[in-house]
């Protein structure tokens, strides 16, 4: 993708309206129309703040930039990452649901995002429509990022749709004038999202721009748009917006079947609809997204945040003969840094709080021994254990009695750990050009439209939602479900249930979790060994929306969260 090189439209002076920036020499109508190109290079450098570390507050962090802020925000508030540590890093405050005005993810998150809606407002007030298929395409996709960038605000900082419409919602700016700052009502923001994701769909032809997939097109505007109409509860119309994209086609068929290289090849895989392009110049070394995820031998990463205890459990309800996850998904993102040596040994380990601290730890036992099918362990007392199974909605689970009450233990052969937390990294991520620290981050694929329309007729009661499910089963290589009968068996006392678990281990790390169990109106479930609080954070905890930067605050005077 092209950056601004030469061609610049944005001065970065402020103006009054603290979310702005000014446009030192604003493009007119008649320049687009005489130089279509100057809407290229001008929009091509829109999507570069989404990946560049652009320069906030006289300092560029190598750790500061778009993507990286918005999938560690959205993912950490789930619960499918441990994190094994304290870090100096603002994510540590994001996963503890601890955050504050004035950390650079919150402050840098904000102001990128409509720094990126701005630039976008430009490009729609100076490209006339209907002069030519091109510009209007451009024009389409301005539409379509600030939808996007609106879109992402909104799912950080303010409630879910489904929690009420008059709550209060993002910064609104459909314009480059801003007489005033306030909050609109998440209603009102995305209605707008919606409108302009239509904008977008009816300006831009059916052949994306470019030859890969990191430019939005008109089937990723459609993709963005099932989303919204999925979080706003439109569940027809956005059952008829995927039925419209797939065009009769079978959904299994818009899957990638070599899943492991899906997010390694995000520019060119038929499954993605829209990445952020990253090449190997602008790698972000040890700061980038993938840094703390994975962390393989030789390689200068942080490796200190791993696939979560129960995230590791529900990819392991489907088990080979040696207790291993078949699921592919797992097989292909997830590697366990064994250490030499240590291959096939067993440990067992429960999760125990940590003294004088507010987290909980495992306590784990090395050498376990096994009489018979039967294994024995020990606590840091020396006290021995016997380890019993049971079956729970069909699947075995382990558990000891520990302080007279039965706790679940983890029986396996993860042998290297760190911090007491079995070192299960993450590669969604990493390996791009076999660079471990190297992605093109995804914001769409049809992997999650599918699954879109799943939540929509399960929502609505309509079994069809196991049709959608099982296309994404059959790719992953585990067993289809027959009924709604068949998954009741399995534990599951509603469909949508269902869907929210096919949720979590298809688009896990990907920043779906916390907004999919939390305007489904469910509560979240973080009792598991990490340095994040033991608790169960409510559907409606005052917690959930992140606060809002104190700067932005003190200029504007807007209501804090």
């Amino acid at each position: 993708m092209k950056k601004i090189l030469i061609f610049s439209i944005f001065a970065l002076g402020t103006v009054s309206c603290s979310l702005d920036y000014s446009p030192s020499d604003a493009m007119t109508s008649n320049q687009i129309k005489n130089e279509p190109a100057a809407a290229v290079y001008a929009t091509d450098g829109t999507y570069s703040m989404f990946k560049d570390c652009v320069e906030y507050n006289g300092t560029a962090d190598t750790r500061s930039y778009y993507v990286r802020h918005f999938f560690q925000m959205s993912e950490f508030r789930g619960d499918n990452v441990c994190l094994s540590g304290r870090t100096e890093d603002p994510l540590y405050e994001a996963i503890c649901y601890a955050d504050n005005s004035t950390l650079l993810n919150n402050t840098y998150m904000w102001w990128i995002a409509y720094k990126i809606i701005y630039s976008a407002n430009a490009m729609i007030e100076s490209i006339p429509e209907g002069v030519d298929p091109v510009t209007d395409h451009i024009k389409g996709e301005n539409y379509a990022l600030r939808a996007l960038a609106h879109l992402h605000l909104s799912l950080l900082y303010s409630y879910p749709y489904s929690h009420g419409r008059d709550n209060m919602g993002v910064v609104l700016r459909t314009s480059t004038e801003c007489p005033k700052t306030e909050r609109a009502s998440v209603g009102a923001v995305y209605d707008q999202i919606e409108a302009d994701l239509k904008d977008a769909i009816r300006l831009m032809s059916k052949t994306k721009r470019g030859s890969d997939n990191s430019y939005l097109s008109k089937t990723a505007a459609q993709g963005l748009l099932s989303r919204v109409y999925l979080e706003k509860g439109m569940y027809d119309e956005c059952i008829a917006i995927v039925d419209e994209m797939l065009g009769g086609a079978d959904p299994y068929s818009k899957l990638d079947q070599d899943y492991a290289n899906i997010f390694a090849n995000a520019q060119t895989s038929p499954e993605v609809l829209f990445c952020i392009a990253i090449e190997a110049t602008e790698s972000h070394g040890q700061g980038s997204l993938a840094s703390m995820y994975y962390k393989p031998a030789g390689a200068k990463a942080w490796g200190e945040m791993y696939y979560s205890q129960p995230l590791i459990d529900l990819f392991g309800r489907y088990k080979d003969e040696e207790g291993h996850s078949i699921d592919k998904r797992f097989q292909a993102m997830a590697e366990m840094d064994r250490g030499t040596g240590n291959e096939g040994k067993t440990m067992i380990f429960w999760p125990v709080k940590r003294e004088n601290d507010n987290f909980y730890e495992n306590w784990i036992d090395r050498a376990p021994v096994k009489k018979g099918d039967k294994w024995t362990c020990k606590d840091s007392q020396g006290k021995v254990y016997e380890v019993e199974v049971e079956k729970v909605n069909g699947f075995d689970k382990y558990y000891i009695m520990y302080n007279g009450e039965k706790t679940y233990v983890t029986v396996t052969d993860y042998y290297l750990d760190r911090m007491t937390y079995p070192m299960m990294y993450m590669k969604k991520f990493s390996n791009q050009g076999g660079d471990s620290n190297l992605c093109s981050p995804i914001f769409i694929r049809w992997s999650e439209v599918i699954l879109n329309r799943a939540e929509a007729y399960a929502k609505k009661g309509d079994e069809k939602a196991l049709v959608d499910l099982n296309a994404i089963r059959k790719r992953a290589g585990i067993p289809e479900w027959k009924s709604l009968a068949d998954c009741q068996a399995a534990g599951y006392p509603e469909l949508i249930d269902v869907v929210l678990d096919e949720r979590r281990l298809e688009l896990c790390f990907e920043g779906f979790r916390a907004n999919d169990m939390f305007r489904n109106k469910k509560d979240l479930d973080r009792k598991f060994a990490g340095v994040q609080p033991w608790e169960v954070v409510k559907w409606n905890d005052s917690r959930i929306p992140y606060k809002i930067p104190f700067d932005e605050i003190s200029v504007s005077g807007i209501p804090q969260n």
